[in-house]
């Protein structure tokens, strides 16, 4: 898929815009979210870093992700973390998350925890120097409120630095948490939490990385100036694509009206087909029936796409013809926000709606602005 698909899609509503752009990507990051700022990908000689950066206006997130095929796997991941130029001291009450790993399920049991793993980027008080803090989930009694924690003091000048995570995920002392700052890893780990006793969460589902959780005093103090990381390494033994996105599905059958600017388009998920176990590498699971229009826009389209539902749960997708792992498919409409294509790459599109609860409907989709 054509990068500048992903450049020309703006998904926005009232001051909420997200914006998100592409000119290489690391598998298997082959997802954003991004609130009130942006997750660039950008080549660097040999290497694809990500910055990420946020609006000095309220707090924000700008990650990239992806879905893990072994939850329960052992987690290895490794980057190099340069901060924003802009931030020359920091203290305790600025913070950000720079890596989080999503539980597959929060314990009926306890503790109300959702990450495994957090790795954030704070400060101290009265060095006004940075600290790493090490967060992850254990079971009681161990750790506050569910979570075990180890925070280190490092110096500005200590940046670039490699930051190394290793999770393992088990019953009592199998559950631990080791990382290591710097280029050597060979040696005894810089943090160590054991017993973490992590093996109700069910494994880490989602991996994140950038900026999430972002406190207002930290994103007044660092505008739009990007936080990069580069170098990324991630232990994962498969790339997580689904069929839809590797094409290995097949030619993918439209079932619905083309998408023009003549009127609304109609459809109803009830009389669509089971083409799609997942969108967006699994981003969000489709339960059932789906419904494809085909979409043709030329180079200097201004397009709005509207779902307007009948049932709850229902999404809607743009996927670019023949998606692949480059170019994953965009959840447009997790909150039934329009999606604006502005000059996208001239080509064929797949919109694709359907549902993520047991329920199918019709459904609208109003559509205005100019396909060419």
């Amino acid at each position: 898929m054509n990068s500048n698909f992903l450049m020309g899609l703006v998904l926005c509503t009232g001051l909420l815009m997200t914006s998100l752009s592409s000119a290489c990507n690391v598998p298997p990051f082959n997802q954003n979210w991004i609130v009130r700022g942006a997750a660039d990908w950008t080549q660097t000689g040999t290497d694809c870093e990500l910055r990420a950066s946020v609006s000095a206006g309220s707090p924000a997130a700008a990650t990239a992700h992806y879905r893990r095929a072994n939850r329960t796997a052992p987690l290895r991941l490794s980057f190099i973390l340069s901060p924003s130029p802009a931030l020359i001291s920091i203290d305790g009450s600025q913070i950000a998350n720079l890596a989080t790993g999503t539980a597959l399920s929060v314990p009926a049991q306890g503790p109300a925890q959702a990450s495994l793993f957090n790795i954030k980027l704070t400060g101290d008080s009265t060095s006004f120097q940075p600290q790493l803090r090490f967060e992850a989930a254990c079971a009681p009694p161990a750790g506050l409120n569910g979570i075990c924690s180890a925070q280190v003091p490092v110096g500005f000048g200590d940046f670039p630095l490699r930051i190394t995570l290793q999770l393992e995920m088990g019953d009592a002392d199998a559950g631990r948490l080791q990382a290591w700052l710097g280029d050597d890893t060979s040696g005894t780990p810089t943090v160590s939490i054991a017993d973490l006793d992590n093996s109700r969460w069910q494994g880490i589902d989602r991996v994140s990385l950038g900026l999430s959780g972002v406190s207002a005093s930290l994103a007044s103090v660092i505008g739009m100036q990007p936080f990069s990381f580069s170098e990324i390494e991630v232990n994962e033994a498969q790339l997580f694509w689904s069929d839809f996105e590797t094409d290995l599905a097949g030619n993918i059958l439209a079932t619905g009206q083309a998408i023009s600017t003549t009127g609304p388009i109609q459809g109803n998920t009830c009389l669509g087909t089971p083409q799609f176990p997942t969108i967006a590498s699994g981003s969000t699971q489709l339960d059932g029936l789906a419904i494809v229009h085909t979409l043709d826009l030329g180079s200097s389209a201004q397009l709005s796409l509207d779902l307007i539902p009948s049932v709850p749960g229902m999404r809607m997708f743009v996927c670019p013809a023949g998606s692949g792992p480059s170019g994953p498919c965009i959840d447009a409409s997790a909150e039934l926000l329009p999606v604006y294509l502005a000059n996208p790459t001239a080509g064929s599109y797949q919109v694709v709606v359907g549902n993520v609860e047991q329920s199918c409907g019709s459904y609208n989709i109003a559509v205005t602005g100019s396909l060419n």
